[in-house]
């Protein structure tokens, strides 16, 4: 099988090629540049896919090594003049140096990396707006994905902020774990005692702190049980009286409102 052909057999099966039902009639190299040489290396190609009267163009970064380790073995492409060729946008030894030649403006033969002006991320994003809770989840779900809790049965976690948003993603959070873990496309995920979800139902424990909304807290009561919500401010950065009523009108009776506000942090904090 010729170079071309092993690119055209892993490219009609990338979720982002343009031809998917088209038929391929031809792949052809337009330009190859060495960006990094060596082992690991890496080659920018574009290549043009023709599908009879039309044809399509893509920008490539093909990363080779002698040997792959486990970690990239599933962006695989095939072999080439006895190295083993993979999408290199998945190598991090390789995208680090990508990254520093767009900042130190390299150029390689035509090609040149190099920031565009005024084309910064937006700052806010990544804080209490939504980054904190990514971040806060990710922690969460590393815990629980490291078995952490399987060597720990009783130990209680506390998360504020309904959790993170992770009850809203349990059923795609089992899904795609189970998934991960049969495909072995990633030395560090091993498999765990039971589903993610499970331990977000016996070992953790979310508060309202930041999120005073009806409907998100009665879905967590819901998916994760009453027994695993309570009630939190998140004083001192989200002071408003207003949020205590607010929780007060949950759709709730007495004796569960009481557990809510109060019973609930008696148990899991031993007060």
């Amino acid at each position: 099988m010729t170079f071309e052909d092993t690119l055209a057999t892993w490219l009609v099966k990338q979720r982002w090629f343009a031809g998917k039902g088209r038929t391929v009639h031809d792949l052809a190299v337009l330009a190859d540049t060495e960006i990094i040489p060596g082992d690991p290396g890496l080659r920018h190609l574009i290549v043009t896919v023709s599908h009879g009267a039309t044809s399509d163009s893509y920008q490539l970064y093909i990363g080779s090594r002698a040997r792959l380790p486990a970690r990239l073995r599933h962006v695989r492409i095939g072999t080439h003049e006895g190295m083993q060729i993979y999408d290199g946008l998945h190598d991090a030894a390789l995208t680090r140096i990508l990254l520093d030649s767009i900042v130190a403006d390299r150029s390689v033969g035509t090609l040149r990396f190099c920031r565009v002006p005024g084309a910064e991320i937006e700052a806010g994003l990544d804080s209490a707006i939504y980054g904190f809770a990514v971040e806060t989840g990710m922690h969460l779900l590393r815990i629980i994905t490291a078995g952490v809790f399987d060597r720990f049965p009783r130990l209680r976690l506390v998360v504020g902020h309904l959790g993170e948003a992770l009850p809203f993603w349990l059923y795609r959070l089992d899904f795609m774990h189970a998934a991960q873990v049969a495909a072995g496309r990633y030395e560090s995920m091993k498999p765990i005692q039971r589903r993610p979800s499970d331990y977000l139902r016996s070992n953790v424990w979310v508060t309202t702190s930041g999120m005073p909304w009806a409907p998100a807290i009665m879905f967590c009561r819901e998916v994760l049980g009453p027994d695993r919500v309570m009630y939190a401010m998140d004083y001192p950065y989200q002071y408003v009286p207003e949020e205590v009523t607010m929780q007060d009108q949950l759709p709730i009776d007495a004796a569960a409102k009481r557990a809510f506000f109060q019973g609930i942090a008696e148990e899991v904090f031993g007060l």
